[in-house]
């Protein structure tokens, strides 16, 4: 009898590592999960900083600013070439390609040729 006793203790003892390693790698993955995605919020407020940033320094000519003008205005050739090849015009004010001759964009409801610049956000259209 003593042998089974000593056989029970020994699966409850084995048992119970099991949970615990169990439960330690599900709180890994937990705080693997929380960490990735504090990681991303920072990411969207430094984003969303360097996009103020630029906004109000947009007419400086330091190198990056010149260079993130340059993508901008490349990003806007390709994204005007892409409607072309779709065979209509980019909505500026957030990126859909609009049929030739439509008056209004169906994604946003803009004026098409009659939307301001200065409401643009280049990366809430389709090219985020």
């Amino acid at each position: 009898m003593d042998f089974l006793n000593k056989i029970g203790d020994t699966v409850v003892s084995v048992g119970k590592e099991a949970s615990e390693k169990v439960k330690d790698g599900v709180d890994a993955t937990r705080l693997s999960y929380d960490i990735s995605k504090k990681k991303s919020e920072i990411n969207d407020k430094y984003r969303s900083l360097g996009k103020k940033y630029y906004a109000e320094h947009r007419d400086e000519k330091d190198d990056m600013i010149v260079a993130i003008t340059a993508a901008i205005e490349e990003l806007h050739e390709m994204e005007k070439n892409l409607a072309n090849v779709k065979g209509g015009v980019r909505c500026e004010k957030c990126g859909a390609i609009v049929p030739v001759g439509s008056a209004y964009c169906s994604k946003c409801g803009a004026k098409v040729g009659d939307i301001f610049e200065e409401d643009e956000d280049i990366f809430d259209g389709d090219g985020e």
